[in-house]
C-alpha cells in the first residue's frame, strides 16, 4: 500500500533514545564486516597521524645535526713534481701537506730547478712561515738563487730587521751596507742622512768589510761638502749645482777644484759637466773661452 506524501513525511523509522535502556543492555562489539575493517592501531592510522618534521625540530636544529653527520671532503695530496707543475701553470695548490723538513727542502730544490722567481719565492715564503728562523738561515744559503730572491723580497717589503738577521746569520757582511743605503733613499735632509750614517757606522762598522767601510766614509765626505740642507743624489749632480752657482754668484773655483779632487773626478768628467752647464745656461762666450783654443797654422812657401 502506497503512502501519501503527508504520511511519508510523518512516518519515521528512528526510535527515541532511552538512557535507561542503554544502561541495562551490554555493549555490543562490531564484527569485522561492520564499520571499519582496520584495527585501531593499524599502520595506516599511524601513517596518517605522523607529524611534519618542522613540528618536531626546527630547520636550524636539523641543519646542525646534518652538519655533524657529514663526512669531511677528501683532500688529495700531490707529489713534489705535481705540486711544482701546478705552481708553474698558475693553478691553485696548497703546500701544507709538506710537513717534514726533508719534504720542504726537496720542494725548495725542485723550485730552484725551475729557475722561476715566482715559484721560488712562493716556496721560500712557505718555508719562512713553517720553519724556525734558524733552520731557514741554515738551509737557504745552500740555494743561491733562492737566497737572492728572498733578499730582494725583504728589500722591496722594507723588512730591514729580517734582512739584518739574515745577513748576520749567513755571514754576508758585504750586503750589510744595504741596511744603510736602502732607508737613506727616502731621506732628503742632509742632516738626517748624516745622523743615520753616523749611527750605522757606530753599530755595524766593526762587521762590514773595509771596502764597504771606505765607500761609506766617502759618502760621508760627500754629504759634508754640500752647502744646502737638501742632499744631492750624486757627485755629478752636486758638481753641476756648484757650477751653476759659480756663474750666477761668486762661488769659488778653488772650492770646485777641491771638490773634484776629493771625489776623485777625472778631468773628462769635470769638463763634460762644465760643458753641459754652460750650454744649458747659454753661456756661449764662456764655453768658447773654456773649450775653443786658437790654432796657429804654419804656411810653408815652396
Amino acid at each position: 500500500m502506497s503512502l501519501t506524501d503527508e504520511e511519508y513525511w510523518k512516518k519515521s523509522t528512528l526510535e527515541g533514545f532511552n538512557f535507561d535502556d542503554d544502561a541495562d543492555e551490554p555493549p555490543t562489539s562490531l564484527s569485522p564486516s561492520e564499520g571499519s575493517t582496520e584495527p585501531v592501531f593499524s599502520s595506516t592510522l599511524r601513517n596518517n597521524a605522523a607529524l611534519p618534521t618542522h613540528a618536531i625540530i626546527s630547520k636550524w636544529g636539523l641543519d646542525i645535526i646534518l652538519q655533524d653527520t657529514r663526512l669531511p671532503p677528501e683532500i688529495r695530496t700531490y707529489s713534489t713534481e705535481e705540486t711544482i707543475k701546478k705552481l708553474f701553470l698558475g693553478l691553485p695548490c696548497l703546500l701544507d701537506n709538506f710537513r717534514s723538513l726533508e719534504q720542504k727542502i726537496d720542494l725548495l730544490q725542485k723550485a730552484v730547478e725551475t729557475a722561476d722567481g715566482n715559484i721560488i719565492l712562493k716556496v721560500v715564503l712557505f718555508l719562512e712561515k713553517t720553519l724556525k728562523q734558524s733552520l731557514l738561515h741554515i738551509h737557504l744559503p745552500k740555494y743561491k738563487l733562492a737566497l737572492v730572491h728572498y733578499c730582494n723580497y725583504l728589500v722591496q717589503e722594507n723588512k730591514l730587521q729580517e734582512l739584518n738577521y739574515l745577513y748576520m746569520a749567513i755571514g754576508n757582511n758585504t750586503g750589510m751596507s744595504n741596511l744603510f743605503y736602502i732607508p737613506c733613499q727616502n731621506f732628503s735632509s742632509r742632516k738626517r742622512i748624516q745622523a743615520e750614517l753616523e749611527k750605522f757606522l757606530n753599530e755595524s762598522g766593526n762587521v762590514i768589510p773595509d771596502c764597504n767601510k771606505h765607500l761609506l766614509h766617502g759618502f760621508k765626505t760627500f754629504i759634508e761638502l754640500q752647502k744646502t740642507d737638501t742632499a744631492s743624489k750624486s757627485v755629478t749632480e752636486l758638481l753641476a749645482t756648484f757650477y751653476r752657482a759659480h756663474f750666477v754668484t761668486t762661488y769659488s773655483q778653488h772650492d770646485i777644484t777641491t771638490f773634484c779632487n776629493t771625489m776623485k773626478l777625472s778631468s773628462s768628467q769635470h769638463e763634460w759637466i762644465l760643458l753641459n752647464v754652460m750650454a744649458a745656461n747659454q753661456l756661449w762666450d764662456n764655453l768658447t773661452d773654456a773649450f775653443v783654443k786658437p790654432v796657429s797654422f804654419s804656411y810653408h812657401q815652396g
